[in-house]
């Protein structure tokens, strides 16, 4: 992606490091790489930031969400809005309903 080359050019250190935290976010975890990427454009669509909703946007063309995955999609948008939107977090409630989804 092209952040990554400019913070190579800047930072060159950097580059890896940022690189690989990419990675791990997108890839590690227990949630599919799709529903991750569809929270992405979601949460950069409601901060108005037009570059990282076009690059997820199509980090999540890439890899659309199957079938089996659907059930997650729906709860983990409505997760990362509330956060997005909340400065103070999420009510106890709907992270307790989030943790029967997800755990």
């Amino acid at each position: 992606p092209e952040y990554l080359r400019v913070l190579a050019g800047a930072r060159p250190e950097a580059a890896p490091a940022m690189a690989r935290l990419m990675r791990v976010t997108l890839f590690g975890g227990t949630l599919p790489p799709s529903v991750k990427a569809a929270m992405g454009v979601k949460i950069a669509e409601i901060c108005k930031t037009p570059y990282a909703a076009a690059h997820l946007g199509r980090i999540a063309k890439a890899m659309p969400v199957i079938s089996s995955e659907e059930a997650y999609l729906r709860p983990a948008l409505k997760f990362a809005e509330a956060l997005t939107r909340d400065v103070n977090g999420i009510s106890d409630d709907a992270f307790t309903g989030l943790r029967g989804q997800f755990n």
